[in-house]
């Protein structure tokens, strides 16, 4: 999904209390969020802090514990949005759109023109909160694979 950052007035949405973060914190919560196994973790770990892009990782956390995150990344004028991610039991009570807004305040204050991210097409909620900032698909991807040994081709 796309969004012309210089074409749209941001629309005010209601903030949450959030906490900044360094890369190699963030790529924690976003693994704990996620119920990652030890090996995944340390992978996006070592991804993330092989990052030489200017960032912004928020995180937002009740009684202590984080409950949702996400990231912006800035290249230029343009910035992606990535590790989105809400805890189950904290769906549909406006942390993701809390995130997203802080997200693109952060990357107009800076000049970007252009947001990206990318988001599975059956994933409804995640694409609710994307569209009320004006996010639209911008095309599809897929990915191939060889198929396995004696499958049809």
């Amino acid at each position: 999904m796309w969004l012309d950052v210089a074409s749209r007035a941001l629309p005010a949405h209601a903030t949450l209390a959030y906490s900044e973060l360094g890369l190699t914190e963030f790529a924690d919560v976003v693994a704990r969020l996620r119920g990652s196994p030890a090996t995944q973790a340390a992978a996006e770990r070592q991804r993330l802090a092989q990052l030489a892009l200017p960032s912004r990782c928020l995180v937002v956390q009740e009684q202590g514990e984080p409950v949702a995150c996400g990231c912006i990344v800035v290249d230029g004028e343009v910035a992606g949005i990535f590790n989105m991610v809400t805890a189950p039991a904290q769906r549909g009570r406006g942390h993701a759109t809390a995130i997203v807004a802080q997200l693109l305040q952060h990357a107009a204050a800076t000049g970007v023109r252009w947001m990206y991210l990318q988001v599975d097409a059956a994933n409804a909620s995640a694409r609710h909160v994307y569209g009320k900032f004006g996010f639209r698909d911008r095309y599809a991807y897929w990915y191939r694979v060889q198929p396995h040994q004696g499958e049809a081709r």
